[in-house]
């Protein structure tokens, strides 16, 4: 989670061949990268919910978010999936989205 292989076939053929970048090295331009320890201190899957969270509080303090924030209108659109998922599993058949409401 904390490392990105990359391989760049743009090089010249000599300097092609994976790379492994440290992702969390931060910095202030970073939305959240800057905030965590120093660089190569990994981060696990929890941090992710911290930085969730951070942005909630922010936006109840009347701040924008860091990253686009989900509303109730989005929340209504995943559940129309999953009920048209939940009613395809129990006919076997495909459900069209625009026949759930």
């Amino acid at each position: 989670m904390n490392e990105l292989d990359w391989y760049d076939a743009t090089l010249p053929e000599e300097l092609q061949g994976w790379s492994t970048i440290n992702v969390t090295n931060g910095n202030a331009n970073h939305p959240y990268a800057g905030a965590w320890w120093p660089v190569a201190h990994v981060l696990g899957y929890e941090h992710s919910f911290i930085n969730q969270a951070a942005d909630i509080m922010n936006m109840i303090a009347g701040n924008d978010p860091v990253v686009p924030m989900p509303d109730f209108a989005d929340a209504y659109a995943v559940q129309r999936v999953l009920e048209a998922v939940t009613q395809s599993d129990a006919n076997r058949s495909p459900v069209m989205l625009s026949d759930i409401t």
